[in-house]
């Protein structure tokens, strides 16, 4: 009986941390962003896009887990933080630029970016090739979230929990010794109990958007996910787009943590391009002030000078004498032409020149 008690205990220990390993360890990349690097660098900072920054997710579900990295330099393992937190802020930022509609500033590390421009401007690296400072764009809205669930009942359907669950409770009960033979007991104990838990794995996250502009909180909302929701379909803005590249999400808590992703990503987009929300003013929209370009004072022509004198003097009104050829010095010019007999140019030619004494 105490083996029995024993045994169960182990078991959902093991399947906790299994659990917590779907955030740990990398997947295989199935998908990239829409953009190249070339098409993203080219993007207009004011345009259609919303700009957006994905800041911290808090861990508020009383469980909190640690991942282990060997290091070389210490010895033994040392922590890299809560995977739970940081990999759901991360799969945030993913399945947003997936989605091609917003453009997402990179604040989490923004640290090692003021670094990089600090180093440029301290003249120890090429100047061509240092990034200049003053160039990091400016968010619109900032995305803040808190996970409160994360149930992780089973690590994946079928064989896979036998080979994981069994594997982890034959190193743990043996010390290391023999655990594929018991991993091999406990993992078809394993298949069996757990392999209806499925739509028991859930995941929820508290989201709120907050304007960078004034500091204001303009909505928050909880969102969830379960497994069953990549297999029904979950629709809104982003929903088609996203579930089709969800296909490497294959165990219930990786389903459920997507799912929850989706429709916190639905969400911020629902609000971002609502109507009537106060975005920055696209292109098309901003009116840029015209500026006249300084007029140019003419150098006075002499001959010009002379024949406004003369038309003066005969009784005309060629404006002042300023030697510029404006309007009213040619209205002038014609009438004494027609006066003369000459053709009537309104232009200062030899024939009017002579006939007016300029030599």
């Amino acid at each position: 009986m105490k083996k029995k008690i024993l045994l169960t205990i182990l078991l959902s220990f093991s399947l906790v941390l299994i659990g917590c390993a779907e955030l740990m360890n990398p997947t295989k990349v199935t998908s990239t962003s829409p953009q190249t690097v070339a098409q993203a660098q080219r993007e207009l900072p004011v345009g259609p896009k919303a700009r957006v920054a994905v800041m911290s997710f808090e861990n508020k579900t009383g469980t909190h887990y640690q991942a282990q990295v060997q290091s070389s330099v210490f010895g033994g393992t040392i922590g890299q933080g809560d995977p739970i937190g940081d990999g759901m802020a991360d799969q945030i930022v993913t399945a947003l630029v997936q989605t091609n509609r917003f453009i997402v500033l990179e604040r989490q590390a923004v640290q090692d970016i003021l670094e990089e421009q600090e180093l440029g401007a301290s003249g120890r690296v090429k100047r061509e090739t240092a990034a200049s400072i003053g160039e990091i764009e400016g968010a619109e809205l900032l995305i803040y979230g808190a996970v409160t669930e994360f149930t992780a009942q089973q690590a994946e359907i079928g064989g896979g929990v036998g080979t994981q669950a069994g594997s982890t409770l034959g190193t743990i009960m043996t010390g290391g010794l023999g655990g594929g033979l018991i991993g091999g007991i406990i993992g078809g104990i394993a298949e069996k109990v757990f392999s209806a838990g499925m739509s028991q794995d859930h995941v929820a996250i508290d989201i709120r958007l907050v304007d960078a502009k004034t500091g204001r909180i303009v909505n928050a909302t909880s969102v969830e996910g379960k497994p069953r929701d990549i297999e029904a379909g979950i629709g809104g803005i982003f929903g088609d787009t996203l579930i089709s590249l969800s296909a490497s999400y294959k165990t219930p808590i990786q389903k459920a943590i997507r799912a929850c992703i989706i429709n916190a990503v639905n969400w911020v987009g629902e609000n971002a391009f609502a109507e009537g929300v106060v975005r920055s003013a696209t292109p098309a929209t901003t009116s840029t002030p015209v500026i006249s370009a300084p007029k140019l004072k003419r150098k006075p022509d002499p001959i010009i000078l002379q024949a406004q004198q003369k038309l003066t003097e005969s009784g005309y009104n060629p404006g002042p004498a300023d030697g510029v050829m404006g309007k009213k010095t040619k209205t002038a010019i014609q009438q004494y032409q027609k006066s003369k007999g000459l053709a009537e140019t309104g232009e200062l030619n030899n024939q009017i020149l002579t006939s007016l004494g300029i030599k």
